[in-house]
């Protein structure tokens, strides 16, 4: 998590809980994203303040989220050494590809339809 993520608000240690029992608890479950992101069209998970990133171009971001460490490595080693946003777009095109239909980018969703863990 950045190391600024909690100085524009405090974050919701509830909701951050939330998100870390999510990715513990269903592997399927590649990141879970805290920041609020321009989704093109969230995908329904299973809790309905949760969604899943569509295949776009920045189903892989670096904001802030916990990750599952072998995913995220996995990434890493099949996009190579590259700048954090050549990273974002290679690892979204090689996810979309091979990897969409078994693991899913999760966020929160609000009314408004932006995902938020702060208060």
């Amino acid at each position: 998590m950045l190391d600024d993520y909690g100085l524009y608000r405090m974050p919701d240690f509830a909701r951050l809980s939330q998100a870390y029992s999510v990715i513990c608890n269903d592997l399927s479950v590649a990141s879970f994203h805290l920041t609020n992101m321009a989704i093109p069209s969230a995908i329904a998970y299973q809790d309905p303040d949760i969604v899943a990133y569509p295949p776009w171009d920045y189903s892989v971001n670096l904001q802030a989220a916990f990750w599952r460490t072998s995913c995220l490595r996995r990434l890493l080693q099949e996009v190579g050494p590259n700048s954090a946003d050549l990273f974002e777009l290679q690892g979204s095109k090689r996810h979309n590809a091979r990897h969409h239909s078994r693991e899913k980018h999760l966020t929160f969703s609000t009314a408004d339809g932006n995902p938020d863990v702060s208060r």
